[in-house]
Order: C-alpha cells, then structure tokens, then sequence
C-alpha cells in the first residue's frame, strides 16, 4: 500500500513539476537554441521509446502501474524497485515533454515574428514608394505653378498676380489635403500635408507684391502644412490661416504672424526669437522649449496653449488670454503681462522675475515655487490661486487680491503689499522680513510660524482684540518688536473690527 501511494505521489509529482517549468519556459531557451533544442528533442524521444518498450515488455497498462501485487519478500523489493524505476521515468518523461512543447511554442513564435515582421517591411516598403511617388507628382505640379508665376513676375514686375492664377493655386492647394503619415513604425496622431508647406515655402521664396501676397493669404488655408524645420525668417504671414501645422524645429525668427489662424499648431523646439504674433489665434497651441525671446504676443489667444519650460523672456504678453494654459518651468523673467488673464493656468516652477503683472487676473492659478522676485503684481486677483513656496522678494504687490490664497513658505522678504487683502490667506511659515504691510487686511490670517521681523504693519486690519496676544501661541518671529511699537484701536469705519497703529513713545 505505501509503494503504492508512493508511486502515485511520484507520477503526480512529476507531471506538476513538468507543466510548471513548461509554462515558466525553465530551463530557459536561447534565441538561437538548434543545438539545445535538438538535442532536448532527441532525449525526449528516447525516453518515450524506452518508456513504450517498458510498457510492452511488461504487459503492463498505465493503471497496473499503480497496482503492487502480493510476492515473496525477495521479489517485494525487486517489484517496489521496479515501480519506483518506472515512476522515476514518468517523472522524466513529463519533464522533457514540457521542454519539447516550449520548443515547438518557441519555434513557432519566431515563424510568426518573422513572417509579421516581413509583411510590415512590405507595407512600409509600398507606403513608402507610393509617398514618394505621390510627393513626386505633387512636386511636379507646384514646380509648373511656380514658374507660370515667375513668368508673371517677369513680365509684369509691378503689378499684381492675375486673378486666374491665384484661383489656381486656391485650387492646387485644395487637393493637397493633411494625411497621416508614418512616424518611425507607428501611424501619426496628427494629419499633415507635405505639399502645402512646400508650397507655401515656394510661394514665399518668389519676389511676390505685397497685395499679390496678402490675397494668397486670404483666399488659401494651409491648415495642416508640414513645416518641420522650415526656415521661415523675417517673412510676413499676417492674417494666414495655419490651423492645425507642424513648425517644429522651425526657425521663424523675426517673422510677422499678427493676427493668424494657429489654434492647435505645434511649435516645439522651434526658434520664434522677436516673432509678431499679436492678435493671432493660438487656441491649443503646444510651444513646449520654444525660444519666444523678445516675441510680441499682444491681445494674442493663448488659451489651452502648453508652454512648458518655453523661453518668453522680456515678452510683450499684455492683454493677452492665457487660461487654462501650462507654463511649468517657463522663463518669463522682464515679461510684460499686463492685464493678461491668467485663469486656470499652471505657473509652476516658472521663472517670471522682474514680469510685470499688473492688472493682471491669475484667478484659480498655480504659481507653487515660482519666481516672481521683483515682480510688479499691483492690483492682481489671485483669488482661489495656491502660491506655496513662491519667491517674491521685492516684489510690489499693492492692492493685491489674495484673500483665501496658500502663501505657505513663500518668501516675501521687503515685498510691498500695502492695500492687499490677505483675510483667510495662509500665510504659516512665509517669510515677510522687512515687507510693507500698510493697511493690508489680515483678518482670519494663518500666520503660525511667520516672519515679521522688520515689518511694517502700520493700519494693518485684525479682526481679534487680542491679536497681539495671539502672536506668542503662532510662535510669530518679531512678536516682541510688534507688541512694542504696535497697538490696537477700533478701526474707524467699523466694517473691519481693529486697526493696528504704531505707539506713542
């Protein structure tokens, strides 16, 4: 019975071991395993003759194998030796059979890979061809465009295109419509169109009349145009409807794009240094590390626009409308935001010292870890806007709108905030060493942990009579200068509870 039970445990034993380093694929199989796998194969095949050999030889069917019958003590041991032999051999069996199975799954997926692999390079191969043919032709047709226009040109230097070409080129462009394309060995996300930025590119390269020009303009879209890496300097696109193009790496530096149609362009990495794009629709716009030094934004539409860690330095962004825009990491140091809104939009890590924001409407805004030293911020609402651990030092920030605003571990050393309302700000842990708080409203004010030192708060608004009590339970740095030289009186038009001004020595 127990050589029984034992054999049983083995053959069970073996074939869970076996199917377990089967689907774990162990040992593990080389790419290039012909050797080891054909070497594994032939083991395999040779247990499975002498296992059938066994079998026939002993008359014994699989379920007898897990029979002991009654012999003689001697032939007890020889037939228990027997069946453990045989159990043994199933255990090995199993365990090359699994190795047999990972070999035909791994050959098996090589054929598939290979096969997937050639049929892809055919598709590539064709798509490719038929681009390049279509490109081509595409090509071939604003070539003979191009020089019906230079003939125009030459014979008539000072006048206008006729009106029969431009409606040629209105419908050559036509046909030029945005596609997908292959980007590496994926399908692109954004459709584009080869031939309108090369026709653009053409068009822009001739000696064109202004008027000639501007009619091209109004009367052709190229929504979609490919201008990746385009050079496209000092050129004059006013009023052009670019909707939806690709300048990446494209240098337009210098170039007049006032008033244009370029919602949801791409602009990465492309060099804009000195730009006009004022007025221009740049609704969703991406200009991620684009250089914008010096550009004009004025009045320009930048809502939804992603802007991180783009250079905006000394940009002229007045009236401007950025909201809900990203400006993570952007240098907006000297930047001219004047009355720009500002709503929703991400600040973070941004660089905007020297900027000048006032007027401005930074309403639900995150300037968390800004730097806005010296920044000119007079009469700004940062109404529900979070500016924990902000820089403005130095900073004028008169008559400020930050009421119910997160300052914590802002440093606001020697800023000017007189006139601004801080009630229900937090201001714990925010330095305010040597600012000017004059008539500044605190009422409800989290200032656990504040620096004071060297403040002025001459008729600063409290609403506690005991205010000054409460600056030793807010562990307030400067508290003894401030209960020296400061008092509490009612304040005087009585929608405020105290006024704090300066004893009487």
């Amino acid at each position: 019975m127990k050589d029984r039970r034992n054999l049983i445990i083995g053959i069970l034993l073996g074939g869970l071991l076996g199917w377990t380093m089967g689907f774990f694929r162990f040992p593990y199989v080389q790419k290039n395993p012909s050797f080891f796998n054909g070497f594994m194969f032939s083991l395999a095949l040779i247990a499975i003759i002498l296992l059938i050999a066994l079998l026939w030889k002993k008359k014994l069917s699989f379920p007898n194998l897990l029979k002991l019958k009654k012999t003689p003590d001697g032939k007890n041991a020889q037939a228990r030796f027997s069946n453990i032999s045989t159990g043994l051999l199933i255990f090995i069996c199993f365990s090359l059979f699994s190795l047999l199975h990972l070999y035909f799954f791994s050959q098996h997926k090589k054929f598939y890979q290979s096969q997937l692999k050639a049929q892809i390079d055919k598709i590539e191969a064709n798509s490719a061809m038929l681009e390049s043919n279509r490109k081509a032709s595409s090509i071939a047709l604003i070539n003979n465009l191009i020089e019906k226009i230079e003939y125009e040109i030459k014979i008539r230097p000072n006048d206008i295109l006729d009106e029969e070409i431009i409606a040629r080129i209105v419908l050559l462009n036509a046909t030029f419509q945005p596609t997908l394309y292959l980007d590496e060995d994926s399908l692109s996300s954004q459709k584009l169109s080869f031939e309108r930025g090369q026709l653009l590119l053409m068009l822009a390269s001739l000696n064109l009349d202004s008027s000639s020009f501007h009619q091209i303009k109004q009367q052709v879209s190229f929504l979609g145009a490919d201008l990746r890496g385009a050079d496209l300097r000092n050129i004059n696109l006013s009023g052009i409807d670019l909707r939806e193009a690709n300048f990446q790496e494209a240098d337009l530096s210098d170039a007049n794009l006032s008033q244009a149609r370029l919602n949801k362009t791409f602009w990465r990495e492309s060099k804009l240094k000195n730009v006009n794009l004022s007025k221009a629709d740049l609704q969703n716009a991406n200009f991620d590390w684009a250089n914008l030094l010096e550009a004009d934004l004025r009045e320009a539409n930048l809502n939804g626009a992603s802007m991180n860690s783009a250079i905006l330095s000394q940009a002229n962004l007045e009236k401007a409308k950025i909201t809900w825009a990203n400006l993570n990491g952007a240098f907006l140091n000297q930047a001219n935001l004047t009355a720009a809104e500002l709503v929703g939009s991400n600040f973070i890590g941004a660089n905007l010292r020297g900027a000048i924001l006032r007027d401005a409407l930074p309403r639900v805004s995150d300037f968390s870890k800004a730097n806005l030293r010296e920044a000119r911020l007079e009469n700004v609402n940062f109404i529900s806007s979070t500016l924990d651990q902000i820089d403005l030092t130095n900073a004028t920030i008169t008559g400020a709108e930050l009421g119910g605003i997160s300052l914590k571990k802002a440093n606001l050393s020697g800023t000017d905030l007189t006139r601004s309302n801080l009630r229900n700000a937090n201001l714990s842990e925010t330095i305010l060493q040597n600012a000017i708080m004059k008539e500044a409203v605190l009422n409800n004010t989290n200032l656990t942990k504040v620096n004071l030192e060297g403040t002025d708060l001459e008729n600063v608004i409290v609403d506690l009579e005991n205010w000054l009590e409460k600056l030793i339970k807010w562990q307030v740095v400067g508290l003894q200068s401030i209960q020296k030289n400061y008092k509490l009186i009612p304040e005087k038009s009585g929608q405020y509870n105290f006024q704090l001004i300066k004893s009487k020595d």
